[in-house]
């Protein structure tokens, strides 16, 4: 009899709750619709007026005037002609590589945002993005093949700067947070795809030539194969649990990775198969060691909570490749590249026109465009500046993405609403029935009977 009554007393409280917590996430879920059309249709836009396809909308020139052009395209002493492109030309490759920093940020936030907060960042993250990429290709002319610095260690540092403004004590400790085995197990297909295709990452960007490709995707075999040992004989050391030493699927699924994101900016460089192997044996070590002491550290410390761990996988490993490229860069000489491969890394190491050495390279009947004149120390110097101009944007552009998505209007998610994707998703139960508070599925069905 009293567990009648009591029963009956609940049951109002268990239908209002549902009921409420519905009601505020179909709001969230129109205003997430309109966000993101409106944003389609702004892409559509700006695409309309200023993107189009260049020279690869028009019909194939036919074979003679391919001929003719082909022959008045020939190099002439001292210049590089080349074909004439649009300025609007589209290209595959940029906005790729902008996509892939904007996942690396996600993944120092990911379960503590909602999905609209995920839209605004990726937006707004773009322009600081874009941004960056300016300056390093028409001020720094520095170089990265592989994106240590403009993608990696930006993407890993704004992330982190923006999961600092975003601190919630909520987030931490939570029971959600934690994988389970499958997870584990699936995430573990995503490493071996990374791993294999990482080379051609590195060298997608990479001049078009067969030994400066050739010699992208060998380094990063190389620096790769580092990272997987060292990463393998290191985590059993921090998991040793009594007379156990076991492996981290963490470390494996992340570590193991690190030396190709190290190697990127020195991927097309000259560094020998030795400093790809050094390069990747610092980054596994680095990695390994971040996920097992300098993540909570900085979470205790700092309050700057990492989900995935970017910073121990993308940021200080995107550091390193930054260094590396600079030290490749203060030994880079002629003998080392010839002029054709220096000057493809290195443009701005081309002489001024007119200059001494310019007249004297056109004498010797060398083809290539003018540059800025540096020399070797030079061009180090700002191959470490153009790290520091990334990390200086990520950081100010994830304080101020940051303060811009803590408003209200963006919903932040509630703690019960962290790591679950309940609110945003069909999620089925265990015993394979759909989720109560949506009214559908068997769990209702047993309820009503019950």
């Amino acid at each position: 009899m009293d567990d009648t009554m009591e029963s009956s007393q609940r049951q109002p409280l268990r239908s209002s709750s549902p009921s409420h917590k519905r009601t505020r996430r179909n709001g969230t879920a129109v205003k997430f619709t309109l966000v993101t059309m409106v944003f389609q249709l702004v892409l559509i836009a700006v695409f309309s007026v200023l993107v189009d396809y260049g020279g690869h909308s028009l019909p194939p020139k036919p074979v003679a005037e391919q001929t003719e052009a082909a022959g008045s395209n020939k190099s002439v002493t001292g210049q590089k002609r080349q074909e004439p492109q649009s300025p609007n030309d589209i290209s595959i490759y940029y906005p790729k590589f902008a996509a892939a920093t904007v996942l690396i940020t996600y993944g120092a936030v990911l379960g503590k945002v909602s999905r609209l907060q995920l839209l605004v960042i990726g937006i707004l993250e773009v322009v600081f993005y874009a941004i960056n990429e300016l300056i390093a290709v028409e001020f720094l002319k520095y170089s990265d093949a592989g994106g240590s610095i403009i993608i990696h260690a930006f993407g890993a540092y704004f992330g982190l700067a923006l999961s600092r403004v975003l601190h919630d004590k909520k987030a931490l400790d939570s029971p959600k947070e934690a994988s389970v085995y499958h997870s584990d197990l699936f995430a573990m297909i995503g490493t071996v795809f990374l791993w294999m295709y990482w080379p051609s990452f590195n060298a997608a960007l990479v001049a078009p030539d067969y030994v400066a490709q050739h010699r992208s995707v060998i380094n990063t075999y190389f620096s790769l194969a580092a990272a997987c040992v060292t990463t393998f004989a290191l985590s059993p050391l921090f998991q040793r649990e009594g007379t156990k030493w076991r492996l981290s699927m963490v470390h494996v699924q992340n570590a193991t990775l690190a030396g190709g994101v190290a190697v990127g900016t020195a991927s097309n460089m000259s560094i020998s198969p030795w400093g790809a192997l050094l390069i990747g044996c610092c980054a596994g070590a680095l990695s390994t060691v971040g996920y097992a002491y300098l993540t909570p550290f900085l979470t205790k410390y700092t309050k700057t909570h990492d989900t995935c761990g970017v910073h121990n996988l993308h940021g200080m490993p995107g550091i390193l490749g930054g260094i590396a490229g600079a030290v490749a860069a203060a030994h880079a000489d002629v003998n080392k590249y010839g002029y054709d491969g220096l000057f493809n890394l290195w443009g701005a190491r081309a002489p001024k026109m007119n200059s001494t050495e310019y007249n004297k390279l056109v004498g010797m009947g060398v083809a290539f465009d003018a540059g800025d004149g540096r020399s070797a120390k030079a061009q180090a110097g700002y191959q470490i500046a153009g790290l520091a101009v990334a990390l200086g944007i990520a950081v100010i552009g994830g304080i101020v993405t940051g303060f811009i998505v803590r408003w209200k209007i963006f919903d932040p998610p509630s703690r019960e609403q962290m790591y679950d994707d309940e609110d945003y998703w069909e999620v089925p139960t265990e015993d394979g029935s759909e989720d109560v508070e949506t009214g559908n599925g068997l769990a209702l069905e047993k309820e009503a009977k019950l």
